[in-house]
Formats: C-alpha cells, sequence, structure tokens
C-alpha cells in the first residue's frame, strides 16, 4: 500500500489540510508510513508538498485527539532523523 499512498497524495494533503479529525488521523497516518519506508522513503516528495509540514506541526498542539498528535509527532521525527 505504501507506493499508492504516493499516487493518493493529492487526496492526502486535501484529507490532511481538513478540518474532519479522523481524515486527519488516516492521513497523517499515510505519510507516517511513507516516512518510515525502509528503502527510499519519498522525504521531498513531503517536504515540497506545500503547507504539509506546517499542518503537521499544528498538529502536535491537537490536545483532544491524542492518536492524531502520536502520528504528527511520528512524522517529525522520522523527517528529522531522515
Amino acid at each position: 500500500p505504501p507506493q499508492q499512498y504516493i499516487e493518493q497524495m493529492p487526496q492526502v494533503l486535501s484529507a490532511i489540510m481538513s478540518e474532519q479529525k479522523e481524515a486527519q488521523i488516516e492521513a497523517t497516518r499515510k505519510i507516517r508510513i511513507l516516512l518510515s519506508l525502509q528503502n527510499d522513503p519519498p522525504f521531498d516528495l513531503v517536504i515540497s508538498s506545500p503547507g504539509l509540514i506546517t499542518r503537521i506541526i499544528s498538529f502536535l498542539d491537537a490536545f483532544d485527539t491524542p492518536q492524531l498528535q502520536l502520528e504528527a509527532a511520528w512524522c517529525v521525527t522520522n523527517i528529522a532523523s531522515g
């Protein structure tokens, strides 16, 4: 499925930018999975996606949605260690 997530990037971005918490969680999870790929994770694709990193960082303040915070923190960690 990770390759499928790359193909779905426009929909993933749309879901992350939405105000629907479940859509945000699922889309952030997909980004986290992409960034966790052992071979050639698509860091450039994620980093160059307009507004994506800023939005993911904003999810760190989602105290009412711990699962979203977790996925966002995992994404940031993967980017920082990549």
